[in-house]
């Protein structure tokens, strides 16, 4: 269920995401470049929390568009993030880094998962977590600013995740999953440390929306 849901998020009409955390943690002089850490975990180790606005187009394993979208992404460590696509259509995935909402407004529908859960499956969520543990399941290569991460374990949703900086700024995500979809994220007014307010990573559910608990359901099996 956790795999179909956010597939669903990465390639058709909603967004994709599986989302986030970061932030600077010191300030470089302009007219100093800053020291480039040695590894993706310790780059995004500098960061505890930022915000950004994305551009999303998904293309088919042929190269055909297939999609885009707007929106704007949240991150805070660890394990916090809201990830949410404003066009064409409204859907939200958040975490305050114990359960993962994924919130549909049209349906008036939003699912709730453990975020252990989603975490196994999910490469791009390394960007709010510092475990080592989580780390040592993913293989990192490095090509200039842009890093590769691929998971060890063979046979899971997406086939690799990278992401492109440029300084201190982080500037594109491409997730390439199993079929060969290539999501492309680019980022844009990024901002780290980001000024979050108290509450932005706990999600009330609105009246009237249905409840889908996949955590009861996990728990269960």
């Amino acid at each position: 269920m956790i795999l179909t849901s956010f597939k669903k998020l990465a390639s058709v009409p909603a967004v994709f995401v599986y989302c986030m955390s970061l932030v600077v943690a010191s300030a470089f002089a302009a007219d100093k470049a800053p020291e480039k850490p040695k590894t993706l975990r310790d780059r995004l180790a500098s960061y505890q929390s930022f915000s950004a606005e994305f551009n999303q187009q998904v293309h088919s394993f042929d190269g055909e568009l297939v999609q885009e979208a707007t929106g704007v992404i949240k991150v805070k460590t660890p394990d916090q993030f809201v990830w949410e696509t404003i066009s064409p259509d409204e859907h939200l995935v958040q975490s305050d880094g114990n359960t993962v909402w994924v919130f549909n407004p049209l349906l008036e529908q939003v699912s709730l998962y453990s975020a252990q859960d989603v975490m196994k499956d999910s490469p791009i969520l390394l960007l709010a977590e510092n475990d080592p543990k989580v780390w040592a399941q993913y293989r990192v290569r490095v090509v200039g600013e842009r890093y590769e991460v691929t998971p060890l374990e063979a046979g899971g949703n997406i086939e690799r995740f990278e992401l492109q900086f440029a300084g201190n700024q982080l500037t594109e995500l491409l997730i390439v999953d199993s079929q060969g979809q290539r999501s492309q994220f680019k980022l844009t007014k990024f901002t780290a440390p980001a000024e979050l307010a108290e509450g932005t990573f706990s999600f009330v559910v609105p009246e009237g929306v249905d409840v889908d608990d996949q955590r009861a359901e996990a728990n269960a099996g």
